[in-house]
């Protein structure tokens, strides 16, 4: 079947299986088991640390296996032989580590090191070592493929030597690894969205390296924009002000920021324009992202559309908010379909 960022869950039904077995972890909303599913993966669950997110998870799959805790406990059950037999020596694990701490909108160097009370489950921990903590469970599972997600900054600055040690340590535990700069709108996706892809392939398994060389046509904001849907926030009155201000070229706020009080703020107040696939969402952006055509935020349906989440996803109730910060911090189904099926298509036919 031929996706596109317009779906339903229900299509996975006429999807054709592969064969292939699949797990995810840092699961958030199943952005990733969507598009596995999509490609023809069976997947046999995930580990999400957040009680409240996992509730939307298992609303919309019925997985055989599920976690509900901190990938820290979900690895030593590894270590210790407590999983399942069908986790070890999958097919395919893809692993998205929080990524807030390697974002260059974030604090970065701030964070790393210590300990935080972030959104991620509200738990107060470190996120920036969870990428070796990931690492680790693939040492312990040994899957043919692991995957990782992450964002574009942490091949950036003082970040790259967290990039490095990834590479290394992945080539120690005995995995070949490529990684891959991938904007969604080159894919087919309504959103300009950088991400990191780590395909690691175990060396006794390994086929080739593998090639992606994604440049479909990109989709605009005018082609997704829904003048029916009412679901949608209005700038407050301090984002408002600097809105108005705005002039041809600026990409966001900070541009009016700058003008106004020579400071650099409001960089994640994106400016969507009508010519253009949407910038990037994250957990925010229902309220972050004003239209450049009428003075309102993205509202519910451009929201699904820009995250190509599936029409009859069922978000129990979920404010607008609440449904921004599940596909915000989830990796988008479609890329991770595109990816998957190249993966697939490369190193299993």
């Amino acid at each position: 079947m031929n996706f596109t960022y317009n779906w339903k869950l229900s299509d996975l039904e006429k999807v054709k299986k592969n064969g292939l077995k699949a797990f995810t972890t840092f699961s958030c909303g199943g952005g990733a088991d969507m598009g596995l599913l999509m490609s023809g993966f069976e997947v046999l669950g995930g580990c999400e640390i957040d009680k409240t997110i996992l509730q939307y998870y298992n609303a919309n799959f019925k997985h055989k296996f599920v976690y509900n805790e901190d990938i820290r406990d979900f690895v030593k059950k590894a270590q210790q032989r407590q999983l399942p037999g069908e986790l070890y020596n999958l097919d395919l694990l893809h692993q998205s580590p929080p990524c807030s701490c390697f974002s260059i909108s974030g604090d970065r160097e701030k964070t790393w090191g210590k300990k935080k009370a972030f959104r991620e489950g509200q738990k107060k921990q470190r996120l920036d070592d969870l990428f070796f903590e990931a690492i680790e469970l693939v040492r312990q599972l040994r899957p043919k493929v692991a995957t990782f997600e992450n964002v574009e900054g942490l091949v950036k600055g003082k970040a790259k030597i967290y990039f490095n040690a990834i590479i290394g340590q992945l080539k120690r535990i005995g995995y070949q690894v490529q990684c891959f700069l991938i904007d969604g709108s080159d894919l087919g996706l309504p959103q300009k969205r950088k991400r990191l892809f780590f395909i690691a392939q175990r060396d006794d398994f390994f086929r080739k390296k593998i090639q992606l060389n994604f440049n479909e046509k990109k989709i605009t904001f005018a082609q997704i924009f829904d003048s029916s849907c009412k679901d949608f926030y209005r700038p407050c009155d301090v984002s408002f002000n600097y809105y108005i201000t705005r002039q041809k070229g600026d990409k966001n706020l900070q541009y009016c920021t700058s003008r106004i009080k020579n400071k650099k703020s409001f960089f994640n107040y994106g400016i969507v324009f009508d010519n253009k696939p949407c910038p990037t969402i994250c957990g925010s952006s229902c309220y972050q992202l004003i239209l450049d055509r009428c003075c309102r935020c993205i509202n519910r349906n451009e929201l699904l559309a820009v995250g190509s989440w599936p029409v009859d996803y069922n978000f129990l109730d979920a404010k607008l908010s609440h449904k921004c910060y599940l596909i915000g911090m989830s990796v988008p189904p479609l890329m991770m379909h595109k990816i998957s099926q190249e993966i697939h298509k490369q190193l299993f036919l």
